[in-house]
């Protein structure tokens, strides 16, 4: 029918139109192009006069009938490269990667911000890290959807031992242990000084503090094995430990067991001088014990565990004649006698009233009949003026000792702890006897401090 048909009115036949060239048919269906165009057959999107079917070949990547400049153009495909091509043929030929398949170009996901690509390597973020693209350019430990090296390189995260790992990854896998919980790996903290390492294992010290892998007898928040390389603590016995944390009686910064050496005098395993107290008694800062058996400093006559000097006893001696009274005077004591107390008072009671004697010491002990009785104090004698007078109430004389003058005070008369001497009260009775004097008994006495 096309043979015989003037589609467009010229009054010559359509395929006369053809054969003369007066009209193209350039998808040889015996109808002049224009006929195509006007009634519909073809399309002309480019409007440039020619059927699009005449325009396909090698201008129709995707196969839909339509130049590829109309696809674009009428918006039915994009061409964000803006290469003439549309997208989904730059990607479907490789031109273009499309690594999330969104049928968007990467580097127009990129340059529109639709994907980053912080380490700029024209690769979406998430492309680099999902391990099914290619070998996964770039982890992502910690989840956050941003390559680790761009976490490093913008400061969102730590990488403190440059291992290429973030901080926190390297925490959380167990690369590296973090324990204090601070979120720094254990060695960027003994690294960087901000948590001291003193015994160089590798760890803070507070977590081998916490651990109970050191011990921190004293308190001091340092490892005892540093508190006794570095000087900061003694370690007198040698066990590797601090001297604080043995027993320490006298206080002096040194445990017992290293004070013992010139200080344990009886091999007790106890410093003596944290036994002083009570068993001291004169003062001398060495035990009474070690006084009496080791050194041999002091007597013990009595064989009772005291330094003789510190003892304070009297002992009555000799035996009194009968005077005019009775059966005759005798001495004693009120009183202590303590040096230094010096408040000692001789009695010498059972006397003539009125009549007057005198009260003498010496060193030794005699019994030398002498007057109308016994004479029982020998040696350097000293007399204890003024004279002391039989009281005529009491029938009793008196006298008050003082340490502090007279022959008691320097000499060989000085009276001092330990000093032992003897006493006796010499007295006028002219009714008692032929010779008109008597001699109470004796005393002894010990002087204590």
């Amino acid at each position: 029918g096309g043979s015989q048909t003037d589609c467009n009115g010229n009054l010559t036949l359509d395929v006369c139109d053809i054969a003369n060239g007066t009209n193209l048919d350039c998808n040889l269906n015996l109808m002049p192009d224009e006929c195509d165009l006007a009634s519909g057959t073809s399309q002309d999107c480019n409007a440039d006069g020619l059927p699009d079917d005449c325009q396909i070949f090698g201008n129709d990547c995707n196969s839909n009938g339509v130049p590829d400049e109309c696809d674009i153009a009428f918006g039915f495909s994009s061409d964000c490269t803006a290469n003439a091509v549309p997208d989904e043929c730059d990607i479907a030929d490789g031109t273009s990667p499309d690594c999330n398949a969104n049928w968007i170009p990467d580097e127009c996901d990129i340059a529109d911000g639709t994907s980053p690509d912080c380490n700029g390597n024209a690769i979406p973020d998430e492309c680099d890290i999902a391990s099914g693209f290619g070998s996964g350019f770039s982890s992502d430990c910690n989840g956050n959807g941003i390559p680790d090296e761009c976490d490093m390189n913008s400061g969102g995260s730590q990488d403190c031992n440059l291992n290429g790992t973030p901080d926190e990854c390297d925490v959380a896998s167990g690369t590296s242990e973090d324990c204090n919980g601070n979120g720094v790996p254990d060695q960027c903290d003994v690294a960087e000084g901000t948590h001291s390492d003193c015994n160089s294992n590798c760890t803070p010290d507070e977590c081998d503090l916490a651990s109970g892998s050191s011990q921190d007898c004293n308190n001091n928040s340092v490892p005892d094995d540093c508190d006794v390389p570095d000087g900061t603590s003694e370690d007198c016995n040698l066990n590797g430990i601090p001297d604080g944390t043995s027993d320490d009686c006298n206080s002096n910064g040194f445990p017992d067991e290293c004070d013992l050496t010139l200080n344990d005098c009886n091999q007790d395993q106890i410093p003596d001088d944290c036994q002083l107290d009570g068993n001291d008694c004169n003062g001398n800062s060495v035990l009474d014990a070690c006084d009496i058996e080791v050194t041999g400093d002091s007597e013990d006559i009595n064989s009772n565990g005291i330094p003789d000097e510190c003892e304070c006893f009297a002992s009555n001696y000799c035996t009194a004649s009968p005077n005019s009274v009775g059966a005759g005077m005798n001495i004693s004591h009120a009183g202590t006698l303590s040096v230094s107390l010096n408040n000692c008072i001789l009695v010498a009671s059972n006397g003539p009233p009125g009549q007057p004697g005198i009260f003498y010491y010496g060193p030794n002990q005699i019994s030398v009949p002498f007057g109308d009785g016994t004479r029982c104090v020998g040696g350097q004698v000293f007399r204890l003026y003024p004279p002391s007078f039989v009281s005529n109430s009491t029938g009793a004389a008196y006298k008050a000792l003082d340490y502090t003058s007279g022959p008691m005070a320097s000499g060989p008369g000085m009276v001092y702890p330990g000093r032992v001497l003897n006493f006796q009260y010499w007295y006028r009775d002219p009714q008692g006897g032929p010779y008109g004097f008597n001699f109470s008994d004796a005393i002894e006495l010990t002087f204590c401090p």
